[in-house]
């Protein structure tokens, strides 16, 4: 994602972030509980003070990225993009499979092919729900091409 893209979708956010009281888990509960109604903006908010405070464990992050990965699914790109240099949390198969999910759903196929294709390179080996994600949907879209 170019770096104009970033300032673009951050200009999305609510300008004033709190700081969070929420320990991990019950940020867990409210991002989830914020996703499922499609506000992934608001999980956001939840989620960056915990950041901040270096407070956020794998969990949050699965979560946050999970908020975002329907209509804001460039948002789950990027989440993944920072889990990956966060120095405190490692992104895992899951964190992965929601975002090649999250590909798929948005017709971004070459991009969510891509994204498997590098996992191993990564040091995440792909796992049957990530070869599932991508064949299903291939099988959709059976005359399409794919380039690396």
């Amino acid at each position: 994602m170019a770096a104009g893209r970033f300032s673009q979708l951050a200009g999305e956010l609510p300008r004033s972030l709190p700081r969070s009281p929420l320990l991990p888990w019950e940020a867990v509960k409210a991002i989830g509980g914020l996703g499922r109604q499609q506000r992934w903006a608001e999980a956001l908010a939840v989620f960056w003070p915990l950041v901040r405070q270096e407070r956020a464990n794998l969990i949050v992050w699965n979560s946050v990225i999970s908020a975002c990965a329907g209509r804001a699914w460039e948002w789950s790109v990027l989440l993944l993009s920072l889990l990956e240099v966060d120095a405190e949390n490692e992104a895992d198969a899951i964190s992965y499979n929601t975002v090649l999910t999250a590909l798929m759903r948005s017709s971004e196929i070459s991009a969510a092919v891509r994204l498997l294709h590098e996992m191993p390179m990564r040091q995440i080996l792909p796992d049957t729900c990530s070869f599932n994600t991508v064949m299903g949907s291939l099988a959709k879209e059976p005359t399409l091409r794919i380039q690396l």
